[in-house]
């Protein structure tokens, strides 16, 4: 009985806790939906019409916001005026929109059907910095397909709305005068974390690790067996397509069942600036063409038979040009990334190159 009454108060006062947090509301419009004709479509086939998504998707995001406790969001039945956006007279109909429902943020825009495929492009408005972001996802108008872009759509709003909500909070601590005296000192605001711009600076920021196998090509192969290599990555987009990275390849390789003339093992580090391209299929699915070049530390050990001192051995040391290119599929479980794909890698030794094919997997991790 005890333990039922302490349970049901703590119950309440979390209930009470939660209602007496204030909440950001947002006022989520209608979309406009515009269908254009495709060329992998057959025109004289009548297309299907997707004039609801006008209203399924804006509440579907609506409810999906409001499930996580952290917005108030309430769905508008028209669309949002966005004719010279970014204008002051745009911020000033955006405010008197807002005002009626004491809101602080708008959300509205289009999407765009061709064939089977939805574009959205939605314009997140923040009324009181008179400032806007622009979110664009794009997919196939599938069940599963469409719940999954909605649901990555909302998750970005939350995460723009802390991040501009934080940042409202610290121009106004800046901004409060200092207290006189201790007796008209008032409780201190939370505050904001010194690291919330670094964070807005790392968001397209992501590393992992490669590893697979690697096939040797060229006069190499009679030398040394076929290995494994590991390859630890950073990398940053700078648009949803286009990204740069960096990768350091580390490989080694011995004689094995190959006869030579005197034993030898390799042991190699390639390191690679690389511009990555990637193209999205879905959602979740892509494809991504990584193209770079760097430098390769590479170190031969060559081992004497005749050495009465088994631990003794000549090591020769190269500083060459390196080339990577790799073609890869790509799954975003965000913010996780599973990479699989084949590689060309070739270092340019004096005389002769060490060429690769390999085939690797990959996992990352997104900021």
């Amino acid at each position: 009985m005890h333990k039922m009454i302490i349970t049901t108060a703590v119950l309440l006062f979390s209930l009470s806790a939660a209602a007496d947090t204030p909440r950001e509301k947002v006022l989520i419009f209608n979309l406009s939906i515009i269908h254009e004709k495709s060329v992998l479509v057959d025109t004289n086939k009548k297309e299907e019409r997707f004039d609801y998504y006008s209203l399924i998707i804006p509440h579907t995001i609506a409810k999906h916001l409001n499930v996580s406790g952290k917005v108030d969001a309430q769905k508008i039945g028209e669309e949002l005026p966005l004719k010279d956006i970014g204008s002051g007279e745009f911020y000033d109909r955006m405010a008197a929109l807002a005002a009626g429902h004491a809101a602080g943020f708008l959300l509205g825009g289009k999407g765009t059907i061709r064939g089977r495929k939805l574009t959205l492009e939605l314009a997140l408005i923040d009324v009181r910095k008179k400032d806007f972001s622009a979110i664009i996802k794009e997919t196939f108008e599938t069940g599963a397909e469409l719940k999954n872009i909605i649901a990555e759509v909302s998750a970005d709003i939350e995460r723009r709305l802390a991040i501009s909500i934080d940042e409202t909070r610290a121009e106004k601590i800046k901004k409060e005068p200092a207290p006189e005296t201790a007796a008209t000192e008032t409780p201190a605001a939370a505050p904001v974390s010194p690291f919330l711009k670094m964070y807005r600076a790392l968001d397209g920021l992501s590393f992992g690790i490669r590893t697979g196998s690697f096939f040797i090509k060229g006069p190499f192969s009679k030398i040394y067996e076929d290995s494994e290599y590991i390859g630890p990555y950073l990398r940053y987009g700078i648009l949803s397509w286009l990204g740069v990275s960096i990768q350091a390849d580390y490989l080694c390789a011995d004689n094995g069942e190959i006869v030579v003339r005197k034993n030898s093992s390799m042991a190699l580090w390639g390191i690679s600036a690389n511009a990555d391209f990637t193209w999205r299929l879905f959602s979740r699915f892509g494809l991504r063409l990584s193209v770079g070049t760097g430098v390769s530390i590479g170190r031969i050990y060559l081992w004497g038979s005749e050495n009465p001192f088994g631990g003794l051995n000549k090591q020769e040391h190269s500083i060459d040009p390196y080339l990577n290119c790799a073609v890869s599929t790509i799954i975003q479980l965000m913010p996780v990334e599973i990479e699989f794909g084949g590689s060309y890698k070739s270092a340019f030794f004096k005389g002769k190159s060490l060429s690769l094919l390999a085939v690797f997997f990959g996992i990352g991790y997104h900021l």
